[in-house]
């Protein structure tokens, strides 16, 4: 995933594109997973989690 976000700078991913690498195409879990991490990644970020 890292390397997704780092090599396609300014890109926005779609919730699906994401579960897609993280899980794989055949993952049918819930879809808040995504929205959990990056709402963590956010707090952490400070004053820059509203940049993603």
């Amino acid at each position: 995933m890292q390397t997704l976000f780092a090599g396609s700078p300014g890109r926005a991913f779609t919730r699906n594109i994401l579960m897609d690498v993280v899980k794989g195409q055949e993952y049918y879990g819930a879809n808040r997973t995504i929205d959990t991490h990056i709402s963590r990644l956010r707090r952490k970020l400070g004053g820059f989690g509203d940049l993603i």
